[in-house]
């Protein structure tokens, strides 16, 4: 059976750190390596906890999502011309508003 640590290995910490267009020594790959492996490690822990008869839990709050329906009314639906003509300043048929830093 695998350590924890065995579960991933440095030239995979390696490739994610270059997909993630980090740069990383060995030593940091090899750091790395072992807690990404412990916190893997967990997560099969987690997976062997008989959880039958335990109904899933999406949500202990009880709030519910209140959704409108998604439609588009036409009759609301102005130009961009319209708009242009609601705005002070416009620059080449562009809405001009101040510099925000």
């Amino acid at each position: 059976m695998k350590s924890d640590q065995d579960i991933v290995t440095k030239q995979e910490i390696l490739k994610l750190a270059e997909l993630a267009n980090l740069i990383i020594t060995e030593q940091e790959a090899e750091k790395y390596r072992s807690d990404v492996g412990s916190i893997l490690g967990m997560f099969k822990e987690l997976q062997e906890i008989d959880t039958d008869g335990v109904d899933a839990t999406f949500q202990v709050s009880g709030n519910s999502t209140r959704t409108r329906p998604d439609i588009v009314s036409t009759s609301d639906l102005v130009t961009p011309k319209e708009l242009l003509c609601l705005n002070h300043e416009i620059l080449k048929q562009q809405i001009k508003v101040k510099k925000v830093l």
